[in-house]
């Protein structure tokens, strides 16, 4: 029978205010939903999968081991800022509900949320805006709007290619040129220090 009140840090710590917070996480964050998208950027796997598959020539099954390149599981703020544009959240309730899942531990969660990389989280979420959250109503009917999430794509595939090693500098250079034609206010050396951070 109470009020309805914003949650602030005065009363954050009452059990009403922590249950709403479990809540709204399971509600914005589902587990099925979070659980797909970091399978889909290639993460949250153990380092050694087992397959079978039949063999028809001596009808039997064959066991087969693949193993996870070094480094490539590991969950970085991209992949945070990622989640919470996903499903339209922060960037630090995305880090929470990720661990809450057990996708990552706390020492990730920490490493996730120091105010640095919080930081450029915020900035890569501004810059990788949904078009229509970027383009203000009274500029609207004179701008061309991407429909496309492309150039959000390319961006996280950029970086993440250059933290495994994948690109060099000058690759990303000329990643930065065509992706600044989508990305208003995006340079190779902003791109540089993005990727560099996700190291």
């Amino acid at each position: 029978m109470g009020t309805i009140r914003v949650c602030t840090k005065a009363n954050a710590k009452e059990l009403i205010e922590r249950r709403a917070a479990a809540f709204a996480a399971a509600f914005l964050l589902p587990a099925s939903g979070v659980a797909e998208t970091v399978r889909r950027l290639g993460k949250g796997q153990p380092s050694r999968l087992e397959y079978w598959a039949f063999d028809a020539a001596t009808e039997q099954s064959v066991r087969a081991e693949a193993r996870s390149t070094p480094g490539s599981q590991t969950m970085t703020y991209l992949d945070g800022v990622w989640i919470a544009r996903q499903f339209g959240t922060t960037y630090a309730l995305g880090i929470g509900r990720l661990l809450g899942l057990g996708l990552i531990d706390e020492s990730d969660c920490r490493r996730l949320l120091r105010p640095t990389a919080a930081a450029l989280a915020q900035e890569c979420l501004a810059l990788l805006a949904r078009p229509s959250a970027r383009v203000s109503s009274s500029s609207a009917s004179n701008t061309v709007v991407p429909l496309s999430d492309l150039p959000a794509e390319q961006f996280y595939m950029a970086v993440e290619a250059y933290r495994r090693g994948l690109m060099t500098k000058g690759d990303l250079a000329s990643e930065a040129v065509s992706l600044s034609l989508h990305l208003p206010g995006l340079s190779d050396s902003r791109l540089l220090e993005f990727a560099d951070a996700a190291r």
